[in-house]
C-alpha cells in the first residue's frame, strides 16, 4: 500500500495496482469464546441465550453491528461478530454489555480488521 492517506482514524484510502483509488474501512471484529461459567441450570441458559440473540439483534438493528453468528463446530471459538464503532473500546463495552458475557457464558476477544467499506446484504 504506498501514498496511504488517513482520512480519519478508521479510513484510508491509497492508488490500488490499477491506478485507482482504493479505501479501507476499520471495523472491529469480536470472537466469541466459551466463557468460565457454563454452569448454569437448562431454564436459565434458555433465558440466557434468548437474551443474548434480541441484544445482537438490536445491534445489527441500529447498524452497530454489521455481521454476526455463531461457528457450527464444538470449539472454544464460539462464534464472532463484526462491529462499525470508532474504536476497539466502543466495541469492547458494547460485547460486554452481551447477558451471555455478563453471565460468564461468554467472553470476548476484540481485534481491529480492515476490509473495503460494505454493508452485507443478506435474505430476510
Amino acid at each position: 500500500m504506498s501514498s496511504l492517506q488517513a482520512q480519519n482514524t478508521n479510513d484510508i484510502s491509497f492508488e490500488g495496482p490499477d491506478g485507482k483509488e482504493m479505501k479501507l474501512h476499520k471495523y472491529f471484529i469480536v470472537f466469541l469464546l466459551s466463557g468460565d461459567r457454563r454452569d448454569q441450570a437448562a431454564d436459565e441458559v434458555e433465558k440466557i441465550q434468548n437474551a443474548h440473540i434480541l441484544y445482537l439483534t438490536s445491534l445489527w438493528e441500529q447498524g452497530i453491528i454489521l455481521l454476526n453468528g455463531p461457528f457450527d463446530d464444538d470449539g472454544a471459538m464460539r462464534g464472532m461478530s463484526v462491529y462499525k464503532v470508532k474504536s476497539a473500546e466502543q466495541a469492547r463495552e458494547y460485547a460486554e454489555n452481551d447477558p451471555s458475557v455478563k453471565a460468564g457464558r461468554l467472553k470476548i476477544e476484540v481485534h481491529p480488521w480492515w476490509s473495503a467499506p460494505f454493508t452485507p446484504q443478506f435474505e430476510k
